[in-house]
């Protein structure tokens, strides 16, 4: 099967690079992770050729001074083609430029692979580069699948927006109810996603993420630590995600020999600065590149994510850091979230109360545990996540998904104005497979 992942990873030193440039730090880290975990996925399958097609995560000038970045090429995970589309850095224009040049590439694509099986898969519901692949996909005749990290009515809510941002977020949810129902099959998160997204009952399938052998690797080395116990938080440092209510738990804590530390960035990256001033027991490191984040959580003796599992994302929301907290072997503790499958609990500890007390009194139990019990948890979680959750097997249940969507029932495909097209024949109608 010949496969067009559109996507925006980008080259791990190259948006490392990108970060470094700009005053503004990009918000795609977690999906610089699971894409990347996609693509290394997909390139350990056999009968299956990939070639990804990249609109970088690059914020606008003036927060990145650079106005042009030419189109180029390159090899990644071995041999999968990855394909950068130009940007003109300039709002509006760059979402312009970038989804024509999207539409270029997946006719260039499909010519190419015009005599093969294929599909198309993103990576989000993005406006307007999925209007490329609809628009097309009744001349290419090629389905078109989507991955859903977040259900793009809620992506905004997570900054406020005001300005510029806030006029277009209306235009942005419009286009983007249009195009949620028109994708011929779907990979989300969770399994509450479904109802809300696939309206018209879709083939569907939930990864809900996955974990990287390669990168999780226990080392017998250990890190001088400065205290006893250290709890981590790294990921989106918003609000909505319970930041606030960690800072304030782990100040209740009196013991001298405790420390937190948080990696990442958001819209608390300046209080997060204060109460490490406050309380020098609090870290605050910022963003890092993936790899040495991951070595700090082996370091750590506990790995926490506090959020709020009442929130109105909380059944639309598998955080990407669970499955990475769970495969360096390092104890988890985390909030209940309904988008958690239940079989998750048996291998990570659960804060109940999500009061400042509930979390501070969460974090005590557990640290209070025997240093072996504490050592067994962790360990099966590592082995749960790596033997079930890995990016091998999580990739191939999405190409088994599209092969039998391809090969097992006629996928009616809808275009963006309402025609319906057929691609495939000689199998059964089944528009209501979920895998």
């Amino acid at each position: 099967m010949e496969l067009l992942f559109v996507t925006n990873f980008t080259e791990e030193q190259t948006y490392w690079k990108i970060v470094s440039e700009c005053t503004i730090k990009p918000a795609g880290s977690a999906s610089q992770v699971f894409e990347g975990l996609f693509l290394k996925g997909f390139s350990m399958l056999d009968n299956v050729n990939v070639t990804a097609c990249s609109f970088r995560l690059i914020p606008s000038f003036p927060a990145n001074k650079r106005i042009f970045w030419p189109s180029y090429s390159e090899r990644l995970f071995g041999n999968t083609l990855c394909i950068y589309l130009p940007v003109v850095n300039l709002p509006l224009v760059k979402q312009l430029i970038q989804s024509i040049g999207l539409g270029f590439e997946i006719i260039r694509w499909a010519v190419f692979n015009r005599r093969k099986r294929k599909a198309i898969i993103f990576t989000c519901i993005n406006v307007p580069m999925v209007f490329s692949a609809l628009i097309l996909r009744p001349i290419i005749r090629t389905p078109v699948f989507v991955i859903v990290p977040d259900l793009p009515s809620l992506i905004l809510t997570y900054t406020k927006q005001s300005g510029l941002k806030k006029v277009l977020s209306y235009p942005f949810k419009w286009l983007c109810n249009i195009a949620e129902s028109r994708f011929d099959g779907y990979i989300l998160l969770t399994k509450y996603m479904n109802g809300v997204i696939n309206r018209k009952n879709r083939p569907s399938i939930v990864i809900e993420g996955m974990s990287d052998p390669e990168l999780t690797d226990v080392k017998d080395d250990k890190i001088c630590m400065e205290s006893d116990n250290v709890i981590m938080y790294a990921g989106a440092l918003y609000r909505q995600f319970g930041i606030d209510k960690l800072i304030s738990a782990f100040r209740k804590l009196r013991q001298e020999n405790i420390q937190l530390w948080i990696f990442g960035t958001g819209d608390m990256d300046d209080e997060i600065r204060q109460q490490a001033l406050i309380d020098s027991r609090i870290k605050f490191f910022g963003m890092y590149p993936r790899k040495e984040v991951v070595e700090f959580e082996k370091k750590a003796s506990l790995l926490i994510n506090p959020r709020p599992s009442d929130s109105v994302f909380a059944l639309y929301s598998f955080p990407s850091k669970t499955l990475e907290y769970m495969a360096t072997g390092t104890p988890v503790l985390t909030t209940r979230l309904p988008g958690i499958p239940e079989e998750y609990f048996d291998y990570v500890y659960v804060i109940e109360n999500e009061t400042d007390d509930g979390i501070a009194e969460a974090i005590q139990r557990v640290l209070m545990l025997p240093q072996h019990e504490r050592n067994i948890r962790g360990q099966r979680a590592r082995q749960f996540a790596l033997e079930n959750k890995n990016c091998y097997v999580q990739a191939k249940k999405v190409i088994e998904m599209i092969e039998a969507c391809m090969g097992d029932c006629t996928i009616n495909c809808v275009n963006p104005f309402g025609k319906k097209v057929n691609f495939y024949q000689g199998g059964k109608e089944n528009g209501r497979k979920t895998f």
